[in-house]
């Protein structure tokens, strides 16, 4: 698993891994073992440090808005907008 903003843009590192793919977290293929396992707690995992440290920085561009945060934190969690006319405004306390 990696934070990456586009998946495209990393090359393989040798052709040994050049027919490796990147997959969305929520878009995951059937994984073998207890893969899957391992990824939704590193998404879990994700989601809280959201909420406690600066690891957004790392994927959001330079200068970005309001409503480009919005959206990367609703595809960090899963499609859970917080914004709109049933959130009462619940992700800018969240910010602020």
């Amino acid at each position: 698993m990696a934070l990456i903003p586009d998946a495209s843009a990393v090359k393989a590192p040798c052709d040994k891994y050049a027919n490796g793919r990147w997959y969305e977290v929520t878009r995951l293929p059937e994984l073998a073992y207890d893969h899957s396992l391992i990824a939704a707690y590193a998404l879990k995992r994700l989601k809280s440090k959201l909420e406690y440290s600066n690891i957004a920085n790392a994927l959001l561009p330079r200068e970005f808005t309001f409503a480009e945060f919005e959206e990367f934190v609703f595809r960090l969690s899963s499609g859970v907008r917080w914004i709109g006319e049933t959130s009462g405004g619940g992700f800018w306390r969240w910010v602020s």
